[in-house]
């Protein structure tokens, strides 16, 4: 609308939402079979069913020909998918009934087993390297490998002494009835189907069947539609899956999300090196002038603006910031409050690193006045090891020790009294405290460790010696919990260990050094991690070293 010289600019955005509202989200048409008495236990949701006409008919089955699922055609491949709705506990078998019927060879899961306290899924596979018979059919665990985002399993599944192989995908980071958060994670999880498609129907379950699923399937037929055309059909597409079950897709967020993913997918920059024959020279050439400022300017354009905390500080909570501009932002954590508490603020964030999400909790190190909230979300969050990365100087009253040394024994901040208990300092890259540390109000003791860089000065953007944080680094990948992590301003020096733990950590999965990934993953927590090309060129540097120094026994060649 138009009107009194004013114009209204309609956004990229807003066009995408006003096509995808466009697309009609089911047909006129019967899904008898679902709304059959006989068949209501086996619906997830009474008003999510599917079309009789492409529904998937269990042939043969004793407990009936019916599954809340519909073949949907792929890029040129009639049935190339069989859209479904996630497991119920009296249709485990069926399901794995329909997997062995249609001869699937792969099954992508969209959704957790649980999520925000709701079952969202039965779990139908067994623990890792065991098995469990599902009605007629035995299936067992053959290999798993995890990633913060998703998750690879192999199942061999044997049935009248016949065995076949099932890859099974499950995506962990998709809230329900929104999107992931971060699209290159999402497109390295089709990648990695879309290598191990064959000719056979490829299932795919969310919760209902309906939104998530639908937004996968979107994605894997444009891309190849794109791949071969060099054109793509968004709304075509998306109106033909709808006419084989309703719903796919179920609201705009994942209908723009989808567009972001196609973008990514041919326009996304790869900066990865494997780990080969050529690695040395090929980390030598990623380390000129030019191609690490080619990596900041796509740093630039793929990191989220830093958005401040939600709300508005109150004075007292400004005055736990080292600095004003480095700031909680949106993977701030919160402390528990109690009537005594005025705030539950603390600058600190969660840090994801490539196989666990959440792994770190990175913070500054602590000012005078928040001491107490330091050890306090220590105490909370169950934490037993701390790094403190930069050097601190007893002489700085702004930064204080935070722990307490042999000769003072103990101390008590607030409600949290910490007992030191032994140190190690031969080691030349830093030294290890031993604390015990509980509530004042409670007997229960917890063992933390705080591993204290000894060579990294506060102004410098990287550490002396290049292998310090590597050993640092070997020291913690054995932690099972949270890790805190702190530096000076909580973002220089803190930014870049969690960049490399990233690094090194893929390194050590998928052989492959990708540097870009990293930092481009730790940014979304906090977009002043890794600032600077010197610390780029660290990380490739302490890549190098790394392969080169364990590549005998991690067998990356």
């Amino acid at each position: 609308m138009i009107g009194n010289g004013e114009s209204r600019i309609l956004t990229f955005n807003q066009y995408l939402t006003n096509v995808g509202q466009a697309v009609p989200r089911a047909r006129v048409t019967n899904c008898q079979q679902g709304q059959l008495h006989e068949n209501a236990n086996k619906n997830r949701y009474n008003n999510i069913l599917p079309y009789d006409d492409t529904r998937v008919i269990l042939q043969g089955n004793s407990e009936g020909d019916y599954i809340n699922a519909n073949y949907v055609d792929g890029y040129d491949v009639p049935k190339a998918f069989i859209a479904t709705q996630a497991p119920l506990p009296s249709t485990v078998d069926d399901f794995w009934y329909m997997i062995w019927q249609d001869n699937v060879k792969i099954i992508v899961m969209l959704t957790e087993i649980e999520e925000n306290g709701r079952v969202k899924s039965e779990k139908y596979w067994p623990e890792d390297n065991s098995r469990f018979r599902f009605g007629n059919f035995l299936v067992e665990s053959v290999s798993r490998k995890s990633t913060s985002h998703f998750i690879h399993r192999e199942f061999q599944v044997i049935f009248n002494k016949q065995s076949r192989l099932v890859d099974h995908f499950q995506y962990r980071a998709w809230p329900d009835h929104g999107v992931p958060l971060y699209v290159w994670e999402f497109v390295r999880f089709v990648k990695n189907i879309l290598k191990m498609e064959q000719n056979t129907p490829v299932v795919v379950h969310c919760n209902a069947g309906c939104g998530r699923s639908g937004t996968y399937i979107l994605c894997n037929i444009l891309i190849k539609m794109g791949t071969k055309e060099k054109q793509l059909d968004f709304f075509g597409v998306l109106k033909r899956m709808r006419d084989q079950r309703a719903g796919l897709v179920s609201n705009v967020d994942q209908y723009i999300f989808s567009h972001r993913v196609i973008l990514e997918y041919f326009l996304g920059e790869d900066f990865s090196i494997s780990i080969g024959n050529n690695f040395d020279e090929e980390v030598q050439n990623a380390l000129i002038d030019f191609n690490i400022k080619d990596m900041f300017k796509s740093l630039t354009r793929n990191t989220r603006p830093q958005f401040e905390t939600t709300t508005q500080l109150t004075d007292e909570e400004k005055s736990k910031n080292r600095f004003s501009k480095i700031l909680a932002g949106p993977s701030q954590i919160y402390l528990p409050t109690s009537s005594r508490d005025s705030s539950n603020y603390i600058n600190a964030v969660t840090v994801d690193c490539y196989q666990c999400p959440k792994k770190f909790i990175v913070t500054q190190q602590p000012l005078p006045n928040t001491v107490g909230d330091f050890w306090k979300l220590v105490h909370e969050y169950e934490i037993d090891t701390i790094l403190s990365l930069n050097t601190i100087n007893d002489k700085d009253m702004g930064c204080p020790k935070f722990w307490p040394n042999e000769n003072e024994g103990s101390w008590t901040f607030n409600s949290m009294k910490l007992v030191f208990f032994n140190q190690e300092t031969d080691n030349p890259s830093y030294n290890l405290v031993r604390l015990k540390v509980r509530k004042t109000t409670e007997d229960k003791t917890k063992n933390v460790i705080v591993i204290e860089l000894k060579n990294w000065r506060r102004k410098s953007l990287k550490p002396s010696y290049i292998k310090d944080l590597i050993h640092v680094w070997q020291k913690i990948i054995t932690c099972k919990g949270k890790i805190v992590v702190s530096c000076y301003d909580g973002a220089t020096a803190s930014g870049l260990f969690v960049a490399l733990a990233f690094l090194l950590e893929k390194i050590n999965l998928d052989h492959c050094c990708d540097v870009f990934t990293a930092v481009r993953t730790v940014k979304q927590s906090r977009a002043q991690f890794v600032e600077h090309a010197e610390q780029l060129k660290y990380l490739y540097q302490v890549a190098l070293v790394y392969v080169q120094e364990f590549s005998t026994y991690q067998n990356f060649t």
